[in-house]
């Protein structure tokens, strides 16, 4: 079995990793995320910041939190790793190895990990690739761009999302 992530145990305070956030205005510290877990990459944007959380089963999953309402949303809940998650507006994309691991992962394949959207406001999710395994995406008001890996020769590849 092979551990990424969070090393349990002992040393959990030593690897747990938090979110907060600033107000400028009030000067206010306030706690976002701040699970004994590993919460991680956070991206901004507008009122709404997202992140990864890596729990103790060492599966990553994307959360969301709206500034304005002070709610916290899970995007996903999945017995595998869905991780570096990236936002603009109401739309959050991130790595989905539902279907496959990334190459990243250590042992056998299939490496066919995915870019996934989910729409906030309509509470839709879209699958965004197609075979082979996609990582690191970014994303602006109307495009996802996501590195297709494989082992020789990575490319970079671009999708109007709206």
């Amino acid at each position: 079995m092979t551990k990424r992530g969070l090393r349990a145990g002992g040393n959990v305070p030593e690897n747990n990793t938090d979110i907060y956030m600033y107000r400028i205005e009030s000067g206010e510290t306030v706690p976002i995320a701040t699970e004994d877990y590993r919460e991680g990459q956070p991206q901004v944007s507008g009122n709404r910041i997202t992140w990864e959380v890596y729990n103790h089963s060492y599966k990553g999953d994307v959360f969301v939190y709206n500034a304005d309402t002070e709610e916290t949303l899970r995007v996903t809940d999945m017995d595998v790793d869905q991780r570096t998650p990236v936002i603009s507006g109401h739309f959050v994309a991130w790595m989905d190895e539902r279907n496959g691991s990334s190459t990243h992962d250590v042992g056998p394949g299939p490496h066919n990990s995915d870019i996934y959207l989910t729409d906030l406001e309509k509470g839709t999710e879209t699958l965004i690739t197609g075979e082979g395994p996609q990582i690191s995406p970014l994303i602006s008001d109307h495009w996802i761009v996501y590195d297709k890996s494989s082992d020789v020769e990575a490319e970079l590849t671009a999708v109007r999302y709206r």
